[in-house]
């Protein structure tokens, strides 16, 4: 009877090396979101204006996009645990760098960073995949995911509280401690899982088997832009006050979703990855349609119950079909997704608000939505047919 369930248990997600994974997740993300919102005041004490905080914008977007494909094949040369290391220390340097009170040392500092945040996404994320059951990698990924909601709703406060206490100087250093306590625990990542070294492979590697999920991830994200940043300009264009709700509301939903991702472990990420895009779609429309703060918060509240869904499930997938010598290539494609289409929601949707108003931009990413959907089932078969085999 021992014998029967013990081979018929799950295996456990949360193992030790997991949970670094995870605690190593949090304090680069804390590192990078709670200096968002301080670097452009930095920039602004300096004397310059809003235009070069967007250079410094597009300096860490640049740098970090253009260094996955060489993060990638990285990884997969040399292993994730070191590069995670490295990518690590360049964030911790980086944010030292930035207490020097010049522009241009800024900007280096910012492309290095850029550079430090490729490594980490595409190594973070490969080693979570490593350490955790291929039969639970969707509820992996979904812890995976929550430790960098829990970031994004509390740092970028975290970060502000810290300048108004402590000033400029300490914010930065604090920001360096928590990338110093990432570089740790990446090192003992490391040295648990000991040295990897592959021999040949290029020095900068994508890989194609990813571009399914990165496709249907770019779509999603390039609504992000409309939900997190025009919103505020929304609001006042059409009278709604009490936005601070919706950002609450928004952040605590995307939090709690987060756990459902092991449902993909059990349907499959297709019917996940649908049922979130829907509501993608759907709370964009709500947004859309919104006149008042109780519909508009539900459209936010929708549209990231959706994302919640979508991200786990699309990195798990992406994971299940990508080759394993290849995974690193594969992440940093993928990743780089989230990139793409958050710059390229921006720019496209500033020009689309400027010339045709809000309604006009929030239908265009309700409508990337749908392509998504398309996307999804035009590839159903080599999702279905990605899922890691089920033990008889």
């Amino acid at each position: 009877m021992s014998t029967r369930t013990a081979a018929t248990s799950p295996p456990a997600v949360w193992t030790v090396p997991f949970a670094l994974v995870c605690l190593t997740s949090l304090a680069t993300f804390t590192n990078y979101m709670m200096l968002n919102p301080v670097l452009p005041l930095q920039i602004t004490r300096l004397g310059e204006t809003a235009a070069f905080v967007g250079v410094t914008i597009a300096a860490f977007s640049g740098a970090s996009v253009l260094a996955r494909p060489f993060m990638g094949s990285a990884v997969d040369r040399r292993g994730s645990g070191l590069i995670l290391a490295i990518g690590a220390g360049l964030l911790t340097l980086a944010s030292l760098v930035y207490v020097v009170p010049s522009l241009i040392g800024l900007l280096i500092a910012r492309m290095a960073h850029g550079i430090g945040w490729a490594a980490v996404n595409t190594a973070g994320t490969t080693l979570a995949a490593e350490v955790a059951p291929p039969l639970r990698r969707g509820e992996a990924m979904g812890w995976l995911s929550l430790s960098k909601a829990l970031a994004a709703a509390i740092a970028p406060a975290f970060g502000l509280l810290l300048l108004g206490a402590l000033g400029y100087e300490m914010t930065f250093a604090a920001a360096a401690g928590i990338g110093a306590i990432a570089l740790v625990i990446a090192t003992v990542l490391t040295r648990r899982n000991g040295p990897v070294v592959r021999r040949g492979g290029s020095m900068a590697s994508l890989d194609a088997s990813s571009i399914i999920p990165a496709a249907i991830l770019a779509l999603v994200y390039a609504g992000n832009p409309l939900v997190q940043s025009f919103i505020v300009l929304l609001v006042v264009d059409r009278g709604i006050e009490g936005v601070p709700v919706y950002y609450l509301i928004s952040g605590i939903v995307l939090i709690l979703v987060q756990p459902l991702a092991r449902i993909s472990d059990r349907v499959g990420r297709g019917p996940n990855m649908a049922i979130g895009l829907a509501g993608v779609a759907t709370g964009l429309v709500l947004v859309f349609a919104a006149g008042d703060l109780p519909l508009l918060v539900l459209g936010g509240a929708i549209w990231s119950a959706g994302v919640g869904l979508v991200e786990p499930a699309s990195t798990a997938l992406a994971l299940d079909m990508a080759p394993p010598d290849r995974r690193g290539a594969a992440m940093a494609t993928y990743t780089a997704a989230f990139q793409v289409g958050n710059a390229g929601g921006a720019l496209t949707w500033g020009f689309v608000i400027a010339t045709a108003g809000f309604e006009a931009a929030l239908a265009g990413a309700a409508g990337c939505a749908v392509v998504a959907l398309v996307i999804l089932k035009l590839g159903w078969g080599r999702v279905r047919a990605a899922a890691p085999a089920r033990a008889a």
